[in-house]
């Protein structure tokens, strides 16, 4: 079954600026705000790139609606290997005379993307919206054709079918680990058992799942048998879930 490499949707709102060798750092221009059809062919050529028909592009797009810049790609990756990066697609919108520009500044919004990963090939299939820059060289290319010391810069937005949403993923752990210290504070713990009497709820999740009553022993110095047991039984829930998390995305 040929797998899915990346279904993207990209939306470039607003504007684009860019700042000039010629003007101060300070100062951009307004290059294009996309507020006219079709994409302006003295400003922008189209680019696209795939790995021929045994990992094909099937839906690329590049137009202006609605006053914005939409890029769309569907992208397969080869069928014929279970290791390693199957597939580089992208397709894009690159500026016709790049070398007087010194800075980019481009409003970007992601408006879909979706991976599929292989089940049997342990790298992970992505999708991203990225600008980017190929700013000068260094001058230690020994000749044309060579990019050693080419100063490329940019900025990128990421999805992974491992990893998933990462900014999710994020905010999630942080929220958890948040409310398992919180759970721990003296004060919340009342405010619980007063909600819920007749439950102590407060205190049954001080007692059950807070870290830091076995956290505080590590701090005076005890070592205690229920507080590292306490340690290694989350450390093995998280690591199962992770690990069900990734099947889950293989699959």
């Amino acid at each position: 079954m040929r797998k899915p490499l990346a279904v993207t949707v990209l939306l470039v709102t607003g504007l684009l600026l860019l700042g000039f060798a010629s003007v101060s750092e300070a100062q951009l221009v307004l290059y294009d705000d996309f507020n006219s059809k079709p994409i302006n062919p003295a400003k922008w050529s189209g680019f696209e790139s795939d790995f021929g028909p045994a990992a094909p592009n099937t839906e690329t797009a590049r137009k202006i609606a609605n006053g914005k810049l939409n890029l769309v790609l569907t992208s397969y990756g080869r069928t014929d290997s279970d290791t390693g990066t199957l597939g580089n697609a992208l397709v894009s919108l690159e500026i016709n005379n790049p070398t007087v520009v010194t800075t980019i500044q481009v409003d970007v919004t992601v408006k879909s993307a979706k991976v599929r990963g292989c089940a049997f090939n342990t790298t992970a299939t992505r999708a991203a919206a990225r600008v980017m820059g190929d700013f000068f060289s260094d001058g230690t290319s020994p000749g044309p054709g060579d990019r050693t010391g080419d100063i490329i810069a940019g900025t990128v937005s990421q999805r992974d079918s491992l990893a998933g949403d990462q900014i999710v993923a994020f905010v999630t752990s942080t929220l958890l680990c948040f409310f398992l210290v919180l759970t721990g504070n003296d004060k919340v713990v009342a405010v619980l058992d007063g909600l819920a009497p007749t439950l102590s709820l407060g205190t049954l999740l001080y007692e059950s799942i807070s870290v830091i009553p076995h956290y505080d022993g590590f701090v005076r110095g005890v070592v205690e048998f229920h507080s590292v047991l306490y340690f290694f039984a989350m450390s093995a829930v998280f690591l199962w879930a992770t690990s069900l998390v990734l099947k889950l995305n293989r699959t």
